[in-house]
């Protein structure tokens, strides 16, 4: 069996889109591990009505659930089961959750909408029927035989007022997707949707604007009353005809002028790309078909449609644990090792998992554990430890692990150019002070303060000098709708006091991360 295919925006080509809803099958989706408790998702081939009927909506994917879950569903050959005006080769709807076992703002949720080979027809066997037209000027004749009407002879040149068997409306196939993310410390909700082959009474039409027009199903026609058959009169039992009567009946036919039939006409609005945005949900529409026949709605129909949107609001932005566990594997960091005069400062976030556990942190001069301190509620641990042997603050064994289990966090340098040795909030602003350890550079050089936007990308947003001893201190805004901050300080340094090289190299503090509630 064939799986739903994912919609993919650089598939535009109608061969493309054509196959795109052609591929849904039968097969409901795997359960995810986990529920996005916060997102809200729901997919429909199609919804409407049918001659003012109920409406229908005869697939959908987890259709007024409270919160987005992973669901497939798909159709093919649905013609027999539809209302009597609608054809459909195939159909289908889905939503999907990305990082379901992740809290919300990590995750991505989806929903899709999609059909192939849709056709809105005006059948004969539909309860309409083409008017008649009115025969009142068609009279009734006196003769020897006795007064005969001549209404029923010119009423059986009426076409029988059964609609022609024919698409008025057909649709190679459609898709709408609609998604919903955390991006830049806020939900972001998009749609978008494709159409391919749309065609009104065979002739195509554009898919990129709203179309309202009257078409003609039946074409105008004019009668002849001359043409009359008088066989078809309605006569007494044993009246026969004579041909002076008949000579008589048929100058008063030819004299009556041609009935005219109008034209039986049908209103077609075709809307695509809807978009509707209500508080913090988004239903994108790939289209909408509206038919109205003879005066009467024969289909109000929605076609392929998607929603997302946010359930109790999500919170788009991590702590600062969350975001100094988003760029890593490890489930257990040690952000930072400050020395001071007589003891070592360490501070460490462990995943959710560890809150309340003990943490080892270890000297790996001598492979000894100096710390034990306990995973906080928000995830962080501190601790502090004896400065270590003189001989050894400088050199590269004087590093430190975070051990938890089996989770091993990576081992931090002692001694390092700059370090950040004090951070303080007050809202959402933030002051943070540090020291560079000389030589400096000549002459000395601007630090440059940072904040990580993503895991690869890091933004340059203050520029501040330190002092003549290396120290520094500055107060930065928090960006906003973020729960926390990360940032990082570079400047330039020399490597030795001696001589009078002026050749500096990079030197950075470890990535600092602030809680901005």
């Amino acid at each position: 069996m064939m799986a739903i295919p994912v919609f993919h925006p650089a598939r535009r080509s109608l061969a493309a889109a054509a196959a795109l809803a052609v591929a849904f099958a039968l097969t409901p989706a795997a359960a995810a591990p986990a529920q996005a408790a916060s997102w809200t998702c729901e997919g429909s081939a199609v919804r409407g009505t049918v001659l003012g009927a109920a409406t229908i909506e005869p697939l959908t994917a987890n259709k007024g659930q409270e919160t987005c879950k992973p669901a497939r569903a798909g159709l093919t050959g649905l013609t027999a089961s539809l209302p009597l005006p609608i054809g459909l080769s195939a159909l289908g709807a889905e939503t999907t959750v990305e990082n379901a076992d992740q809290p919300a703002d990590r995750q991505r949720v989806t929903a899709f909408g999609g059909i192939t080979d849709l056709r809105v027809r005006a059948l004969p066997e539909l309860p309409l029927r083409i008017p008649v037209p009115d025969l009142s000027a068609v009279p009734a004749v006196s003769t020897p035989l006795g007064t005969i009407d001549l209404k029923p002879a010119v009423a059986a040149l009426l076409p029988d007022g059964r609609l022609p068997n024919a698409d008025i409306v057909s649709i190679q196939a459609l898709t709408a997707r609609a998604a919903g993310r955390c991006a830049d410390g806020r939900a972001e909700l998009t749609g978008e949707s494709r159409v391919a082959g749309l065609s009104v009474l065979g002739q195509e039409l554009p898919v990129n604007q709203v179309v309202e027009r009257t078409v003609s199903l039946v074409d105008s026609q004019s009668i002849d009353p001359s043409d009359a058959n008088l066989d078809n009169l309605q006569l007494a039992p044993g009246v026969v005809l004579t041909n002076p009567i008949k000579a008589q009946l048929q100058q008063v036919l030819d004299a009556l002028p041609d009935i005219v039939i109008p034209a039986t006409l049908a209103t077609v609005k075709i809307t695509p790309g809807q978009q509707i945005r209500s508080g913090d949900r988004l239903t994108q529409r790939a289209l909408q078909v509206q038919v109205s026949l003879l005066g009467q709605q024969l289909v109000d129909l929605v076609i392929g449609e998607a929603s997302v949107g946010t359930s109790g609001g999500v919170v788009c932005g991590q702590t600062a644990a969350e975001s100094a566990l988003a760029c890593t594997t490890r489930r257990l960091v040690l952000v930072d090792v400050i020395p001071g005069r007589r003891r070592v400062r360490l501070l460490g976030y462990a995943d959710n998992r560890y809150v309340g556990r003990r943490v080892g942190i270890y000297f790996m001069a001598n492979g000894r554990r100096v710390a034990r301190p306990l995973v906080r509620r928000d995830g962080s641990f501190r601790a502090t430890a004896p400065m270590p042997a003189r001989r050894l603050r400088a050199t590269n064994r004087a590093r430190y692990q975070a051990r938890i289990g089996r989770e091993r966090s990576l081992r931090l340098k002692l001694m390092r150019r700059m370090q950040v040795l004090g951070v303080r909030t007050s809202g959402r602003r933030v002051t943070i002070a540090g020291r560079v350890v000389p030589p400096l550079g000549r002459p000395i050089r601007a630090i440059e303060v940072r904040r990580r936007v993503s895991c690869s990308r890091w933004q340059v947003v203050k520029r501040i000098r330190p002092t003549r001893t290396g120290h520094f201190r500055t107060t930065i805004a928090g960006p906003p709708r973020s729960l926390s901050a990360t940032y990082r300080f570079a400047t330039r340094v020399r490597s030795s006091a001696r001589g009078k090289s002026r050749k500096t190299f990079e030197t950075f503090t470890l990535p600092r991360f602030v809680d901005l509630g």
